[in-house]
């Protein structure tokens, strides 16, 4: 049996968008802005099918490698981490002026006509903005469950979030296991977890609409998982 797990990947691509973009000037822009279908002049099902032979090869040489060394007694142990991550924050100028965008639009609007996909996209931003400005009203924190595992000398652990992959090898390099597996969107929904250089690209993974938490949170869930970890080797 194999169990898939998905690992840390809020700041990946699983196409090559080096070689797409030699051949997709056009359509790319578009295709990112997510404002109305693009006709791309690649196959996007044969990209999966190249993933899906790679995954496949992968596992099997995985197989292979651990066919020789299988523990018949592994050590057991599981702790369930209960984190209040600091909640990321939109200040009261950002809330108007995204509520100010949000009445432009309603004014504009005929009620008996349905918006575009453009204008929902437009509009994504700043009513993330208006919904975190109502919810940091009533707390401060974002909470979660983490759970953390030692299988023999690895360590499992899972957070709800996209999490971008500079926390997840952080974590992995100062681990106490030999093996650590950094599970993502296990046991709700925490969206993008950024990392202070991603909220400088302004990528729609860094936006307030996006993300629960901030750079400080990643910060804390990579300390709190350590040590969470490290108690499981005492």
């Amino acid at each position: 049996p194999i169990l898939p797990l998905c690992g840390a990947a809020g700041d990946q691509n699983p196409l090559d968008l080096i070689q797409l973009s030699k051949h997709n000037q056009k359509t790319l822009p578009v295709w990112g802005g997510q404002t109305r279908e693009v006709q791309r002049n690649f196959d996007l099902s044969a990209w999966c099918v190249q993933i899906g032979s790679r995954i496949t090869e992968a596992v099997m040489r995985g197989c292979q490698v651990a066919l020789n060394q299988i523990e018949r007694d592994p050590v057991l142990r599981h702790s369930v981490l209960e984190l209040d991550l600091s909640l990321r924050q939109v200040t009261e100028a950002d809330y108007l002026d995204a509520k100010a965008k949000l009445e432009a639009v309603k004014a504009a609007q005929d009620p008996g006509k349905k918006l575009t996909i453009e204008q929902v996209v437009r509009l994504f931003e700043p009513m993330g903005v208006i919904d975190r400005w109502q919810l940091q009203q009533s707390t401060a924190v974002f909470r979660l469950s983490s759970h953390v595992l030692r299988i023999g000398r690895t360590a499992l652990v899972t957070n709800p979030f996209e999490l971008f992959c500079e926390y997840s090898l952080r974590i992995k390099a100062r681990s106490r296991a030999d093996q650590t597996i950094v599970v993502q969107l296990t046991d709700g929904s925490g969206g993008y977890l950024p990392t202070a250089a991603a909220l400088q690209g302004g990528s729609y993974s860094s936006k307030p609409a996006s993300t629960q938490c901030g750079p400080d949170g990643g910060d804390q869930l990579v300390a709190e998982t350590l040590q969470a970890i490290g108690q499981l080797w005492s």
